[in-house]
């Protein structure tokens, strides 16, 4: 009979308290993930951003929103700027590991420009997606899905 000598075992049970540690790690990931998540959403505030991440707005693609401060400013587009009482409402939720995927529908009232065009007065209501790459404490990037033809026909702009 063969016996495992005590190097062997112990270097058995380091393997299998590294794989569980491992699998405790996706763990901490995925809850440091919905922190930052939650507390970025509560006020869209983009000091959760990092300073150096790229947010694209899907619906044009080719235009990259790059560094916190320009993403500032096409957020603060949306939230307080174009609809004065913009909001969302969430819908859904997914968490896992460093990505985080919301589901919401926008509400406001279109009281300043957005880009070209002039304030309505008109309220919109819309579904869009947003997912969120999160890691080391910051969003590291985003991206925004909508339907802008929904948008543009309840301002008026299209029919």
């Amino acid at each position: 009979m063969r016996t495992f000598s005590g190097a062997v075992f112990i270097a058995a049970l380091l393997v299998i308290a590294g794989l569980a540690a491992a699998q405790q790690s996706e763990a901490d990931v995925t809850e440091e993930t919905r922190r930052v998540f939650e507390a970025y959403a509560e006020h869209h505030d983009t000091n959760y951003y990092a300073e150096d991440a790229i947010f694209i707005d899907m619906t044009n693609p080719s235009v990259v929103i790059a560094g916190r401060d320009a993403i500032a400013g096409f957020i603060g587009a949306f939230y307080g700027g174009a609809f004065g009482d913009g909001r969302y409402e969430l819908q859904g939720l997914v968490i896992e590991g460093h990505m985080a995927m919301q589901e919401s529908i926008f509400k406001g009232t279109h009281t300043g420009p957005l880009g070209d065009i002039p304030a309505t007065g008109r309220t919109v209501e819309f579904p869009f997606m947003t997912s969120y790459w999160i890691e080391d404490g910051e969003i590291q990037w985003g991206h925004l899905f909508y339907d802008s033809a929904t948008l543009l026909r309840q301002l008026g702009v299209i029919e």
